[in-house]
């Protein structure tokens, strides 16, 4: 594309660091060798760009470290009675029918809650999950920089070597 289309603006994509850091964790040999192949991948992309006059920026979506135990808020959600799930050749979550449910990614998850009288019940529930070290409420995330209307009424931040996952089954 960019020798023969000549865009203005490209955004390319590479999982190489992505799924093998997630899979095997940073320091294994197998994500030292994705770090490589990325290398061999994007040099002859970043070449032309450059020898063509292009600025090149170069940005990860966000850093992995290793873990060694999973948090399961939807699961502890669920066992509270506050999420909801339907059966649709098997379980699947009922967000719009669950008074609060998890969108977990790593070590943070936003956190829904439909109903405002069950904010406390939520975060009581939320708050005996062993590897959560914050619950960040309307002020915490104001500091955070993550007060956005869509951020969830709150925000899980895990402690280190800790995950959250989606599960609710």
């Amino acid at each position: 594309i960019w020798r023969t289309q000549q865009p203005t603006f490209q955004s390319v994509y590479v999982p190489h660091l992505d799924y093998d850091f997630q899979r095997f964790g940073p320091d294994d040999p197998r994500s030292r060798q994705a770090v490589r192949d990325l290398d061999r991948t994007l040099g002859p992309l970043m070449d032309d760009a450059r020898a063509a006059g292009a600025t090149v920026v170069v940005f990860s979506e966000y850093g992995i470290e290793n873990v060694t135990r999973a948090i399961h808020p939807n699961r502890a959600l669920r066992e509270a009675g506050l999420l909801v799930v339907r059966d649709e050749d098997g379980e699947l979550l009922d967000p719009i029918q669950s008074r609060a449910f998890a969108v977990a990614d790593h070590q943070v998850a936003h956190v829904y809650v439909r109903d405002l009288a069950d904010l406390a019940r939520t975060r009581e529930v939320l708050a005996k999950l062993d590897g959560v070290e914050a619950i960040l409420d309307d002020a915490g995330k104001a500091r955070e920089g993550l007060d956005h209307p869509r951020s969830g009424e709150f925000v899980l931040v895990s402690a280190p070597g800790t995950w959250f996952t989606y599960y609710y089954w």
